[in-house]
């Protein structure tokens, strides 16, 4: 069984907070240029083939090099990433951080084996070397003349007016003092507020066995607060965050306040939260943030690896139902501007929206390149990586529930008793079995069909497929949060993702609260 301990879903959302003190402040940047970036396009390829200073003939030897024991496929991928972080507290700009990587990974493909092996070197010694390394999984007669390389165009998932690593450092300083000025405006109870703010821009160049050449400009930033208030003897902490692939055009008029003023709001509500009753009752999960637990829960067991291995307990079911009628679930790259969403993804595979299960019957599996040959289907656009020193795996993009025929009302009618969820945190979930622990750190109680108090201190425990043919109400409101999402793990590696449900009731979860003697 394959189990994985997540999340750090809270630590993920503080992004940029655990960081290395480089200068006391961030050294000053450019003006941002005018115009879009050229990004997912022929352009941006002339362009980043400049930028690697990698010819296509040293590619295309570096390929041929990688499959000269033979192989199925190989690639060639270039990756430059400019990073910075900024963190406030104590009303103070006390950490920040910028570096910048690049190197190139090659791989060789044989079955569902694969060779790897990475530089930081682009020189075409160190490139051929790389390739030498990886080329010994295979054992054979080299391929034959490989066709030239061909730029293919992909459409942008993520069009921005400048690279948020360009944005100056002064005005990125002003955000996060006037998030620490908002937030004590917000509540007299703070006691702390930590504000932090963080920026990528990642391009990326794709050189793969069969002649096709991408390349790819990504950027993300995330801007969010998290805040310690104090009454009395009770202390509480909260937090919220916002961002995606965009630039700081996303955080104009007041956005920087009305974050600051969110994450107050949230632990506010926290010092007023009691502990609800343990036991099994019915849970309403709220639109956008409470979909981590479609995307743990479900998510992973639907990634064809898992499948391929007979990890998942979803494995050899398509065509079977494995959820409600209500329930019908897709994996979107192609959301523009969200956390997930890729032009293309690691392998050069153009990103896609897969239906994973339709009105309840499982449909298919999100496919990297590898997993689809095995299944004799297409990829899906799900290789992912974390960087140039990893290898691709099928990962999740932004996955979403879509609506169903409920209203928002119709979704709380007739609970007795049952938790309002809305937003989760420190997940915890075996893929095999598809058991799942989850921390509601936003959320109320329910009573008589109405969302009464807020609670705290309350774990929902289940079965992802057994909730998946619990779900009895959807919504009509599905949302896909612009907060900054964290991380995903699998197989040591982190990737930026997204998520998305409307309104939606599972009439049976374990929630576990304080204990009630006689049961809840």
């Amino acid at each position: 069984m394959d189990s994985m301990t997540r999340r750090e879903f809270v630590s993920g959302a503080l992004v940029g907070t655990g960081l290395v003190v480089l200068a006391p402040i961030v050294p000053g940047c450019a003006k941002p240029h005018g115009g879009a970036l050229p990004q997912g396009s022929v352009n941006a390829l002339a362009e980043s083939s400049a930028f690697f200073n990698v010819s296509d003939e040293t590619a295309k030897k570096t390929i041929a090099r990688a499959l000269q024991h033979g192989g199925d496929f190989a690639e060639l991928y270039l990756e430059h990433t400019a990073y910075d972080s900024l963190r406030l507290e104590e009303g103070k700009i006390n950490e920040a951080s910028a570096s910048v990587t690049l190197g190139a990974g090659v791989r060789v493909v044989v079955g569902d084996q694969s060779g790897y092996a990475y530089t930081e070197d682009l020189s075409d010694a160190s490139l051929l070397q790389a390739a030498q390394t990886a080329s010994m999984i295979a054992r054979g007669k080299a391929q034959g003349t490989l066709p030239d390389c061909k730029a293919v165009q992909v459409e942008s998932r993520y069009p921005i007016q400048y690279a948020p690593t360009e944005f100056p450092v002064a005005d990125k300083m002003d955000f996060l003092r006037r998030m620490d000025a908002a937030a004590r405006k917000k509540s007299s109870l703070l006691q702390v507020a930590l504000i932090w703010h963080s920026n990528e821009y990642r391009r990326v160049m794709i050189y793969r066995s069969d002649g096709q050449v991408l390349a790819d400009a990504r950027p993300r930033t995330s801007l969010g607060c998290f805040v310690t208030l104090k009454k009395g003897e009770r202390q509480e902490r909260n937090y919220y965050a916002e961002g995606g692939r965009l630039d700081q055009g996303f955080f104009a008029g007041n956005k920087p306040e009305a974050i600051a003023e969110e994450a107050v709001r949230r632990a506010e509500i926290s010092l007023e939260a009691i502990t609800p009753p343990a036991g099994e009752m019915p849970v309403v999960l709220g639109p956008g943030h409470s979909g981590i637990l479609l995307h743990e829960a479900i998510g992973h067991g639907l990634e064809a690896d898992f499948n391929r291995k007979k990890v998942s307990i979803y494995a050899d079911r398509i065509g079977e139902k494995v959820a409600s009628e209500f329930c019908t679930i897709v994996d979107d790259g192609t959301l523009p501007n969200r956390d997930g969403s890729i032009s293309f993804d690691d392998e050069g595979s153009p990103s896609k929206r897969t239906v994973l299960i339709e009105n309840g019957v499982l449909k298919g599996y999100m496919q990297d390149r590898i997993s689809a040959k095995f299944f004799k289907t297409e990829p899906t656009g799900n290789g992912k990586r974390q960087s140039y020193k990893h290898p691709p795996l099928p990962r999740m993009t932004n996955t979403l529930m879509l609506n169903g025929p409920h209203s928002k009302e119709e979704v709380f009618e007739g609970i007795e008793k049952g938790i309002y969820a809305i937003d989760f945190t420190n997940g915890q979930v075996n893929i095999g079995a598809g058991d799942y622990t989850f921390f509601v750190n936003y959320g109320y109680l329910i009573e008589n069909g109405k969302i009464t108090a807020p609670i705290k201190d309350v774990n929902i425990v289940g079965n992802g497929p057994e909730s998946l043919s619990r779900v009895d109400r959807v919504g009509n409101d599905m949302m896909v949060p612009d907060s900054a999402s964290g991380y995903c793990g699998k197989g040591g590696q982190r990737v930026t993702v997204n998520y998305g449900v409307p309104h939606l009731r599972i009439s049976r979860v374990n929630v576990g609260g304080r204990s009630v003697k006689g049961g809840a």
